[in-house]
């Protein structure tokens, strides 16, 4: 009964350095997904940002301007 309670006793410590070994790779999953996150929600700000920027530049007047000006251009 002593060599089963040992036994015991050892498969117990390996589960719990499994657990402990699976607990710190979780958490560095949750650290890449939180850097990922983060990485992604900056590009979702610079794209906002160029978006912008374009939508300026395509509806500003010179650029309209240019447009009518190829456009008759073209023709010729």
């Amino acid at each position: 009964q002593i060599e089963r309670v040992k036994d015991r006793n050892a498969e117990i410590i390996k589960i719990n350095h499994r657990y402990d070994h699976l607990n710190k790779e979780h958490e560095k999953c949750l650290d890449t997904l939180n850097k990922l996150k983060s990485e992604l929600n900056e590009c979702t700000i610079m794209k906002e940002h160029w978006e912008n920027e374009f939508n300026g530049i395509d509806n500003s007047r010179i650029w309209k301007t240019i447009k009518r000006f190829k456009a008759v251009f073209h023709k010729f």
